[in-house]
């Protein structure tokens, strides 16, 4: 039989409760199991090889059919109590770009994320906290997906949820294995809808 392989399974779950108004955020469900034991999602930081967190950039074009059509930088930036990631995205009639702070541990602190998508401007500031109940995350998401325009977050999300635009820098950081399976619950408020 094959050697097992490396993934990530994303799935979409269900939204948890304290979500203001309507809002359903997208939750794609990605935690780690070594060696067939799994482990709890809020394990994420604990997995991150904190050597493997360094400063610098990387960059990227995204070809279809040989002819460039966009790109994405990702850029790293150690702080005094923790990180600085900051990213851009150009493709098609979209742009984006996103300032990601995480604390000395791995855990976001806050999203500022500003651009266009479909032609249209969008906006997202949240900041994230402990919660007894889980992960805290507050703010706005205004995006075109949204055609009320922008919405207040103020919900709580399970314990160890990643904001998507975290999530790339994070996972680059942990020391994968042949066999290394992922699951983590990850928030993309870019896709808010009601």
């Amino acid at each position: 039989s094959p050697p097992p392989r490396s993934r990530i399974k994303l799935a979409r779950a269900a939204p948890g409760p304290g979500i203001v108004g309507a809002i359903f955020p997208l939750l794609l469900n990605a935690a780690f199991a070594r060696n067939g034991a799994a482990q709890s999602a809020s394990t994420l930081s604990a997995l991150i090889d904190r050597a493997r967190l360094v400063a610098g950039t990387d960059s990227f074009t995204v070809l279809m059919q040989g002819k460039p059509v966009g790109w994405q930088r990702h850029s790293r930036r150690a702080l005094s109590d923790g990180w600085e990631i900051r990213d851009a995205v150009s493709l098609g009639a979209g742009m984006q770009e996103s300032i990601v702070l995480l604390d000395g541990t791995g855990h976001e602190r806050s999203l500022r994320q500003t651009g266009s998508m479909r032609n249209k401007p969008m906006a997202i500031a949240l900041d994230f906290a402990p919660h007894a109940r889980g992960l805290s995350v507050r703010g706005t998401a205004d995006t075109p997906t949204n055609p009320n325009g922008a919405l207040r977050v103020d919900t709580v999300v399970a314990a160890g949820t990643v904001d998507d635009n975290a999530l790339t820098p994070l996972l680059a950081a942990v020391p994968w294995q042949h066999d290394t399976d992922v699951q983590v619950p990850v928030l993309a408020l870019s896709l808010i809808h009601i």
